[in-house]
């Protein structure tokens, strides 16, 4: 986590891209992984028994894998590491200002799986008082530990907030 910077405001929250690299890198070693079960398939180095377990295995990874790789590769070719930045009026994501007053509640949540793409990405939801929801999406940027204490530093931010207006 970063601080104290003029271009996004008082606070941001940005990922590292050394954190999305080696995940990317993992994520593309195991899709070589896949090709390369394919590949045996293909030029037959394969017995008549390891054929068929070696197909379902490299198609069931690369569809749960592949996904991952291409989000962290959007990731790395992203201009700016910023996620979310805020001040003492607002929180400022995805070109959306949302001033503190208007939210009620902040917690972390995720995606929810969907039965294509099987891992649920992380995510930040803000609560707002009007009834919605707006979701601030980390996709798997942030390691765990980042994305609990962005959390709590964002609630404690928020309680002060609205203690101080009250």
């Amino acid at each position: 986590m970063q601080r104290e910077t003029a271009e996004f405001g008082d606070q941001h929250l940005g990922f590292r891209r050394s954190t999305v690299l080696w995940k990317s890198a993992l994520c593309l070693i195991f899709l070589l992984l896949c090709a390369a079960l394919l590949w045996i398939n293909y030029v037959e180095y394969a017995g008549k028994w390891q054929t068929l377990p070696y197909t379902i295995a490299a198609i069931i990874g690369m569809w749960i894998v592949g996904p991952l790789f291409f989000m962290f590769l959007s990731g790395l070719t992203r201009r700016s590491t910023v996620l979310f930045s805020w001040n003492d009026e607002a929180l400022v994501t995805q070109g959306r200002t949302v001033p503190w007053h208007k939210i009620r509640h902040i917690e972390l949540t995720s995606s929810g799986a969907s039965s294509w793409m099987l891992s649920s990405a992380p995510m930040l939801a803000l609560h707002l008082k009007d009834g919605k929801r707006l979701h601030i999406r980390t996709g798997h940027l942030l390691t765990a530990k980042e994305l609990l204490r962005a959390e709590i530093l964002l609630q404690l931010n928020l309680r002060e907030k609205q203690q101080r207006d009250t």
